[in-house]
């Protein structure tokens, strides 16, 4: 796994591990990328994924039991309508009986963070933590975040700016592991509506010229 640091938009710091970068996965022709322009609806792209995901799934959780200082007290999922990085949280699961994984957000059923330029003050407004927490969550010093991709932090970050006041330790070690990571620049600016016509024009064109 590939690792960075990134500063979250609540203030938070955390260790960022991923499988693939983006725009190498693109340049590669690696179907992973399928994770980003799925919405595009391109079916051999989504096939030629689905046909890899067993050994993605390997990968990332074999990763993950071997990357020491990363070992984790509790595991947290994001809220997800599409929820797909529930195969990769399984194979962690098959390889570490016993880690304890939490949903424990929840987000209104038609809200999707990752489209329509939403900004974090959006999403945080958007993400809800449940009435019930649970005692090793509160107490753990240590917090692994899964999700498919990492764009602009604006998940975890609400995630976490929900969390933390409810939690003993305020500063807990934070590391989010995720499939792909896209850079701000190679993706829809949170921000600009003409950034994301050009993105969009700009992935047609990509696709267009592969086929």
């Amino acid at each position: 796994m590939q690792q960075r640091n990134v500063d979250l938009p609540n203030g938070s710091s955390a260790t960022l591990l991923y499988l693939h970068e983006y725009q190498q996965a693109k340049t590669l022709g690696l179907p992973v990328i399928w994770l980003q322009i799925r919405k595009l609806k391109r079916v051999l792209w989504e096939e030629q994924y689905k046909a890899m995901l067993d050994r993605l799934t390997a990968s990332f959780a074999q990763c993950l039991c071997g990357m020491k200082g990363h070992e984790a007290d509790v595991v947290l999922l994001p809220a997800s309508g599409s929820r797909l990085f529930d195969p990769y949280v399984a194979k962690l699961q098959e390889m570490t009986p016993g880690v304890s994984v939490y949903s424990l957000f929840t987000k209104p059923q038609e809200f999707e963070a990752g489209v329509d330029h939403k900004n974090y003050n959006t999403v945080f407004d958007n993400t809800m933590l449940d009435a019930d927490v649970p005692d090793n969550v509160i107490a753990a010093r240590t917090i692994l975040i899964i999700d498919d991709i990492f764009n602009t932090g604006n998940t975890p970050a609400a995630m976490l700016a929900r969390l933390l006041p409810r939690m003993k330790c305020k500063t807990p070690a934070i590391t989010i592991a995720c499939v792909l990571y896209v850079a701000v620049e190679n993706t829809i600016n949170g921000n600009d509506g003409d950034n994301e016509f050009e993105w969009q024009a700009t992935m047609h064109r990509i696709l267009a010229e592969e086929e």
